[in-house]
């Protein structure tokens, strides 16, 4: 029997907050006892010193509109179904258990008291005896919970073992397991931006979804061997499913962020700019929160200029962001700000350099945690913000000018683990893709030849600094490049000419070739990812490769901003050079690490 939460006749009228006692200390908690067939709830206010044991909730608002209602001590408060569902499942069967849940222990029509309380969630998401996720319900809800249970048994058992992730069929008539499963990995859940700073914070974790329990370590750990176990684990898993499978990368990227942070953030709190950019993709109801959604496992936790505010436009927040970011010589932000980049409806009043984080960005910044471009950290970063203006005043050197832009674009690139997937053929590739891949890069070795110098700036042959280029110059334990991905660069090339042609062209030993690369092409696709694939190739007036975000123009400008790890493109507002839009960053090859100011020809 279903108890009632509501007993409609008890209603006494609407429940009224009383005000925190101080919000920077306290915190309110829902009581909930059990009493025969019904629920009584009770709000209570208990300072952080002295709180009783309680569970935190982790969940989705959902459907915003508040059909329902909630007695609270005798007066009532209109409640979405998500929390509804929530305080049905949650209710002891006996005694008492206190919850926090934000939508009700916080009053969400104070402003002022919102600001206060979301400094305190990483507290309060700590102190929990547990985090609850809940995931509401599915009609195989109990189908993906169980067989969640018996993938990672079997990931666990190849893995300790060292057995291939694939001998045999193992799923062959589990059809609909994978289809349940598939509908856990996309639930909307996984996306927003809220949970990020939940799961990371919590002492322990139960995701309940449709009532049945799922162990988080179990469950992430297990999702999050799709992206690191080798041999592709999820692809050669999915050719065991009989019938069109579509690979949930979405949401296997957002859980395995957040097994990534959640373990990061235990040794330490991260910086705030490596948060903002790792989880762009997230959502957010309010833009603003964006940005304060992450503060509480930030470095940015305790910093005034960064202190959540409710009452501010948030265009302001983004801005302050901004240059907080550069105060601590972090141009990522600055980057993802470029005229390029897609803003929302709202965020159409942003200057070019600030990024509109209520929407995903559709670049990432060559200048992340893990990248050494130093092209000029070598000077210190000097910048104001005009008063009364959008203007950012900033110091660094204009250096040079864009001569040409590639005319083809990026195409869709094969997925790094085609060659990798049973039964490899032709028919896999995308033929229209495979020849506009082929032939942009035929047209940039033409441009090379055209513009560019046999001995290249640094004294490297021109064909050396072409393949440096395409990847940024680094792999993901070096830089520069190990001389051997040239090797990897030129088996790509050879590869995507063999695409071109197609079955009907096909050649001796073709074949052979693509099976004996298969590392080869896929380690030089992963270096290119964030580089050649996501950018333009160009050549500057001074006879310079570069990647430059895409609609760089003929007539932009290279600049080096002091302070900025790589270059950044410009375009000039005026004939006069006296105000410039940030377009976006660059890769300029010769200029990363601090040449343009220790070169005698420094631009102006």
């Amino acid at each position: 029997m279903i108890r009632d939460l509501v007993p409609s006749t008890m209603f006494g009228g609407r429940y009224q907050y009383s005000e925190l006692q101080d919000a920077t200390k306290m915190i309110r908690l829902l009581k909930l006892e059990a009493k025969r067939t019904k629920i009584l709830c009770e709000m209570i206010q208990v300072p952080l010193h002295s709180l009783p044991a309680y569970d935190a909730i982790s969940y989705t608002w959902g459907d915003p509109d508040k059909f329902r209602t909630l007695n609270i001590s005798g007066r009532y408060i209109a409640i979405t179904r998500n929390i509804q569902g929530i305080l049905r499942d949650l209710a002891p069967l006996k005694g008492v258990r206190y919850i926090w849940i934000d939508s009700l222990c916080i009053n969400q029509e104070d402003d002022i008291e919102k600001g206060e309380q979301v400094q305190l969630m990483r507290e309060i998401y700590q102190n929990a005896e547990k985090t609850v996720v809940w995931l509401g319900d599915a009609p195989d809800a109990s189908t993906a919970t169980e067989f969640t249970t018996q993938l990672a048994a079997y990931l666990y058992r190849k893995i300790s073992l060292g057995e291939p992730m694939v001998d045999h069929m193992p799923f062959k008539d589990q059809a609909e397991s994978w289809i349940a499963f598939q509908r856990l990995l996309n639930h909307p859940y996984w996306s927003r931006v809220w949970i990020i700073q939940e799961v990371a914070s919590a002492k322990t974790i139960e995701i309940l979804y449709g009532g049945n329990p799922l162990y988080w370590d179990i469950f992430s750990l297990t999702v999050s061997s799709f992206m690191t176990t080798k041999d592709h684990a999820l692809v050669l898993l999915m050719n065991s499913f009989p019938g069109d499978q579509k690979l949930p990368m979405d949401g296997i990227s957002f859980i395995s962020k957040l097994f990534y942070l959640r373990r990061r953030s235990e040794e330490k709190l991260l910086p705030i700019t490596e948060l903002l950019i790792e989880c762009a993709q997230s959502a957010a109801t309010m833009p603003q929160d964006k940005v304060i959604a992450l503060l509480g496992i930030s470095d940015a936790a305790s910093e005034p200029e960064l202190k959540p505010d409710y009452t501010k436009p948030f265009e302001e927040v983004f801005i302050e962001t901004v240059l907080y970011t550069l105060k601590c010589q972090c141009f990522s932000l600055l980057t993802m700000g470029g005229i390029y980049s897609t803003k929302s409806e709202k965020g159409m009043n942003l200057p070019s350099w600030v990024p509109d984080l209520s929407n995903p960005t559709t670049l990432y910044p060559l200048e992340n945690g893990k990248s050494t471009y130093q092209a000029g950290t070598g000077r210190a970063p000097s910048f104001s913000r005009v008063p009364g203006s959008n203007v950012l005043k900033i110091k660094g050197v204009l250096f040079d000018k864009i001569k040409k832009v590639a005319e083809i674009p990026p195409s869709l690139t094969l997925p790094d683990n085609m060659c990798k997937a049973p039964g490899f053929s032709y028919e896999q590739t995308i033929p229209g893709v495979n020849a506009q891949e082929y032939t942009r890069h035929k047209e940039i070795h033409t441009m090379v030849q055209q513009y560019i110098d046999e001995l290249y700036h640094n004294n490297q042959e021109r064909n050396e600094a072409l393949w440096r280029t395409v990847i940024g110059d680094e792999t993901t334990t070096a830089r520069p490049a190990e001389y051997s991905i040239e090797d990897d660069y030129q088996n790509y090339l050879d590869f995507q000419e063999i695409l071109k042609r197609g079955p009907d062209g096909a050649r001796f030993g073709d074949m052979d070739f693509i099976l004996r690369n298969q590392e080869s092409f896929n380690r030089i696709n992963q270096l290119m990812g964030r580089k050649i694939t996501a950018r333009q190739f160009a050549v500057t007036e001074k006879k310079y490769m570069a990647l430059v975000p895409l609609g760089t123009r003929e007539g932009d400008w290279i600049a080096v901003f002091c302070g900025a790890a790589t270059p950044h493109v410009l375009r000039p507002k005026h004939d006069t050079l006296d105000q410039f839009e940030v377009f976006g960053d660059a890769y300029v090859h010769g200029l990363m690490d601090g040449e343009v100011f220790n070169s005698g020809d420094a631009g102006r």
